[in-house]
């Protein structure tokens, strides 16, 4: 539904803020959405964890730590996944 003619005001009268508003799409939206996709590319195109930072590392640490709250401890003393799997005293 439209509104009748004479409620209708030409674009030159209104406030500046309002014929901003009333503006179609935004590209500047567009354009930083394309350029992150650009600088996430590496990380979204490679399988897995990068081998060197400590990402690997933390997965595991957050796996021990919920264990250990499972079990009603609130600090692990003992990481089965460390040291190869062998297991070690943190």
């Amino acid at each position: 539904m439209t509104a009748p003619r004479a409620l209708l005001i030409p674009d030159e009268r209104l406030p500046l803020w309002m014929r901003r508003a009333r503006r179609g799409f935004d590209y500047g939206i567009l354009i930083s959405l394309l350029l992150g996709v650009m600088a996430a590319s590496a990380f979204i195109i490679t399988p897995g964890l990068p081998r060197t930072n400590f990402a690997e590392h933390y997965v595991f640490q957050t796996a021990d730590f919920s264990s250990a709250l499972q079990e009603g401890r609130l600090w692990i003393r003992w990481s089965p996944h460390a040291f190869g799997g062998y297991g070690a005293p943190i």
